[in-house]
């Protein structure tokens, strides 16, 4: 009955300390979830707001949450004239060119052609949405 008793109270110690190690770590992951989001909307923004006209997007066509983006971040005083974009810039651009030109915010199809299929343009959509959530929401 005692070793019942004992490995009882045993196996709540290790319940209760697993509860305050773990419970505590989650605010601080969050918060690093939080400001990476950020980090990576803010650098969306920038990437968006440069290398719009390089695109050719006509602005009619851009959807809200890019128009935002490049109505309210001036991208001067971050980047010189001469900067040239990452690969990963580029690629950056590209998705969000893909999801610009091939849906609006509503999900609806605003041009009749694109190299990507469905799956491709509802994740990347997903992805910049979520990326640039928090910039457009400053």
């Amino acid at each position: 009955m005692r070793k019942v008793a004992f490995s009882s109270v045993i196996l709540c110690l290790v319940v209760v300390l697993a509860i305050l190690l773990f419970g505590t770590k989650k605010p601080m992951q969050r918060e690093g979830i939080d400001k990476q989001l950020a980090e990576d909307s803010l650098e969306v923004a920038r990437i968006i707001y440069k290398w719009n006209n390089e695109l050719n997007i006509p602005y009619d066509e851009l959807n809200s949450t890019t128009k935002d983006i490049i109505d309210d971040y001036d991208y001067k005083n971050y980047y010189g004239d001469n900067e040239e974009p990452s690969d990963e810039e580029r690629e950056i651009v590209e998705t969000t060119y893909m999801m610009i030109v091939s849906y609006d915010l509503n999900g609806r199809e605003i041009s009749g052609e694109t190299r990507y299929n469905d799956n491709d343009i509802a994740e990347s959509k997903e992805r910049i949405e979520e990326l640039t959530k928090d910039v457009v929401n400053e």
